[in-house]
């Protein structure tokens, strides 16, 4: 009797072992199946992240869940002096039990900076561009370091008054770019006092030379050119003009090749009363200043012609009227260029 009491306490406590079992099985495998409702999370510098239990795991899927046992360990910190993180990666760890779920954070920034400028900046004539302070003109708003910090002035010319756009180009170290374009007004040229004889002189002509593209099947030039001369009046002081004919060239005129090189000769004693053009250069007379010009236009219009330069380039670049002015000191000319 009591060995078959025995062997019934072993077969109940056998099945207990086998019950509980199937219960622990039962519940590591419902357990197992809880996820996060995102593995990897990206976030923008700049924002917070810290998320509640219901924002990492689905609750109404798993209704099973014991809050009282789920433990969150988030590692995200904030950067040095601001209530954000830094650009980098991060982890959210959820502990349940004795399962450990692992969220990916990461951390960039994908906003370019924000630019604002003045709509029109006025700036004198002739000022040189690339040592102009336009920063203090320029505000940026970016969270991020900014990196690079250009101007493109390649349709300014500052030797020419009158209205162009520039474009403004900010890049921080993100590589994330803004581009703006803005006006620039260059001022009019400062008429120029003749202090030894408190009157304003003015021997300033102005021409403008028809030399827009006007092509045929071979690409050939043609130029309208409706220069005029002017004389001193020795007894008025005073300029008069005359018409000089078109192909009326003196003998000191300037060649294609001699361009590059004509004279930049200087004043007596150094002392201009007046600024040399946008050419920097300064000639014995009137006539040669003339045909520096006129020397400058056939250079452009060959090299187009050979193909050597485009369309677009040739119009960029070849002058299209000038004005020439003497110093009231030792009488030589000089010329300023008239550009698109």
């Amino acid at each position: 009797m009591k060995k078959k009491i025995f062997i019934s306490l072993i077969i109940i406590l056998f099945l207990l072992i086998i019950f509980g079992i199937i219960v622990k099985l039962y519940f590591y495998k419902r357990d197992s199946k809880i996820i996060l409702m995102q593995d990897n999370v990206v976030i923008e510098y700049g924002n917070k992240y810290n998320p509640k239990i219901e924002e990492l795991i689905d609750l109404s899927k798993y209704s099973f869940i014991d809050l009282q046992e789920i433990r969150v360990e988030n590692n995200i910190k904030n950067e040095k002096d601001k209530d954000y993180p830094a650009v980098g990666e991060y982890e959210i760890n959820v502990y349940y039990k004795n399962k450990k779920l692992n969220q990916k954070i990461e951390v960039k920034d994908t906003i370019a900076p924000e630019i604002s400028i003045n709509d029109n900046i006025e700036i004198p004539y002739n000022t040189d561009l690339t040592t102009y302070n336009f920063k203090e003109l320029v505000n940026v708003s970016d969270l991020s370091e900014i990196r690079e910090y250009n101007i493109d002035f390649s349709n300014v010319n500052s030797g020419l008054s009158g209205e162009y756009y520039a474009k403004i180009i900010i890049e921080d170290i993100y590589s994330n770019k803004a581009e703006k374009d803005f006006k620039i007004i260059i001022k009019e040229k400062e008429k120029n006092i003749d202090n030894s004889s408190n009157e304003q002189t003015d021997n300033t002509e102005s021409f403008i030379t028809d030399n827009k593209d006007k092509t045929t099947d071979n690409r050939k030039y043609e130029s309208i050119n409706n220069n005029s001369s002017s004389k001193k009046d020795n007894n008025t002081n005073k300029q008069t003009q005359d018409t000089i004919p078109q192909n009326n060239k003196p003998n000191d005129s300037y060649t294609e090749e001699e361009v590059q090189i004509a004279p930049k000769t200087e004043c007596i004693g150094n002392n201009h009363k007046m600024e040399s053009g946008n050419t920097g250069k300064w000639f014995e007379t009137k006539e040669q200043a003339d045909n520096y010009f006129n020397a400058e236009i056939e250079k452009w219009a060959k090299q187009w012609e050979n193909g050597e330069k485009t369309k677009e380039e040739y119009l960029k670049g070849c002058p299209f009227g000038y004005e020439v002015w003497t110093c009231p000191q030792c009488q030589k000319w000089t010329i300023n260029f008239y550009y698109r």
